[in-house]
């Protein structure tokens, strides 16, 4: 298959995946929207996941959902000479590619900008959510890179229930920011 149609495939299935919480706070008429993982960081971190990822491995890019994260794993980590301080700043100070042809490509289909702003995107689509920052991580050998979400904090302690169909998802309990109710 592809591999636009396989990234475009794994992001449709992530959407069916994500949870919206829709929230009211005090006495204010405007309902906000919050979602336990915003797309467009996973879609980032993904897209990025693709790009960056060592195609002489036969290791694939991993997804695991858990109930308090999501955790995505890249072999192998970042190029040198990239480590794991680098990984903590605002931006990372990316000076070579490992698949400079697959990024022309994911750029022309609109998925990477192959300027370094993958990290700066992440951030601010979480930031905008009201999540918790992400952590990137690899280790001394640079054999892994390992990007941690973590969900938004009105998604903390619901409890996440699967529907009749098996597709998705709903919240088994709902609320306003400060007064959480119990839904059956």
């Amino acid at each position: 298959m592809p591999l636009p149609i396989r990234i475009e495939e794994l992001f449709k299935g992530f959407t069916v995946e994500s949870d919206r919480l829709d929230y009211k706070e005090g006495f204010d008429p405007e309902a906000e929207r919050v979602f336990n993982y915003p797309y467009q960081a996973v879609e980032e971190i993904l897209a990025n996941a693709v790009y960056h990822r060592g195609y002489d491995l036969r290791d694939p890019i991993e997804v695991n959902v858990f109930p308090d994260r999501m955790e995505f794993v890249s072999k192998p980590g970042p190029m040198p000479p990239v480590n794991n301080n680098d990984l903590k700043k605002a931006r990372v100070p990316i000076r070579e590619y490992r698949n400079r042809m697959l990024g022309d490509f994911l750029k022309e289909l609109d998925m990477t900008e192959a300027k370094g702003t993958g990290f700066p995107e992440i951030r601010r689509a979480l930031k905008e959510n009201g999540s918790p920052g992400p952590r990137f991580e690899t280790n001394k050998d640079r054999t892994y890179f390992l990007a941690i979400l973590k969900p938004h904090k009105l998604f903390a302690g619901l409890k996440i229930k699967e529907t009749k169909s098996g597709m998705g998802s709903e919240l088994s309990q709902v609320g306003t920011k400060s007064a959480p109710s119990q839904s059956g």
